[in-house]
Parts: structure tokens; C-alpha cells; sequence
């Protein structure tokens, strides 16, 4: 669990990092993708109004279906899904 969690705030370090290129690009770069992806995940089981935020403003930005694609492309890191 603490592992997942400092995963977490690595991809949100990440995230905060890089959110001006992010801001410009309609897709989400392959880089980018298992960061963004389990920052998705995580938000829901993690008690954080910012993450909540940053997972809201993810699925506003690449699409309602993309949180499924992730799961669907395994793109999660599995030590923030809790299969690691």
C-alpha cells in the first residue's frame, strides 16, 4: 500500500511537471499514459479533493471512455492497483 502511494505522488509530481505540454497535446502521450492512467484509478480509493480534481479534469480532457481503456490496456501500474 505505501508503495502504491508513493507512485501516486510521483505521477502527480509527473503530472504537475509536464501539464503544460499536456495542455497542448489532445491525446495522451505514450510516455505519459501509466501515469496518467493510475492517477485515474487511484483518485476514487484515495480520500484527496485534489485528486479528485486531477482525475476530473483527466477524464474531461482525453474522454469519459478513457478511464476504461486504461484498465482495458492494462496501463495501470499494478503496485497503485493494488495486483502488485
Amino acid at each position: 500500500m505505501v508503495e502504491g502511494l508513493n507512485m501516486v505522488e510521483l505521477y502527480c509530481e509527473t503530472v504537475a511537471t509536464r501539464i503544460d505540454m499536456l495542455n497542448t497535446l489532445r491525446s495522451c502521450p505514450p510516455d505519459m499514459k501509466t501515469a496518467v492512467c493510475s492517477l485515474i484509478f487511484a483518485a476514487p480509493k484515495i480520500n484527496s479533493d485534489e485528486l479528485i480534481k486531477v482525475r476530473e479534469y483527466l477524464i474531461a480532457k482525453y474522454g469519459t471512455k478513457f478511464p476504461c481503456e486504461c484498465v482495458d490496456n492494462r496501463c495501470i501500474n499494478p503496485k497503485v492497483s493494488c495486483n502488485g
